[in-house]
């Protein structure tokens, strides 16, 4: 019973999507060509403080309106990426 019970709790919990593992490898291929230090500081993905603070409006973006990248796509994100960066969001935002 317990080893059961041990297994339907694992099948049930799914790890939560992270900025360290999940969103910044994708800010880092995608948009950090312009969303970075230099360019927007503040606007700057790569920094995990301000990729939160800003979560709302990344959301907005990417995954509502999808205007983002700009020009038709530029940087090619995929929807699978977009729904990622919108688990991570959904999910708390987690580091």
């Amino acid at each position: 019973m317990k080893i059961l019970m041990i297994l339907l709790f694992s099948i049930g919990v799914q790890a939560s999507t992270t900025y360290t593992k999940d969103a910044q490898p994708i800010f880092q291929n995608r948009c950090a060509q312009c969303h970075n230090a230099s360019n927007m500081a503040d606007k700057n993905w790569l920094d995990y403080d301000i990729a939160k603070a800003k979560k709302d409006k990344i959301l907005d973006r990417l995954w509502v309106k999808k205007d983002m990248p700009p020009y038709g796509n530029v940087t090619a994100v995929t929807d699978q990426e977009r729904e990622t960066i919108k688990n991570w969001i959904t999910e708390g935002a987690q580091k």
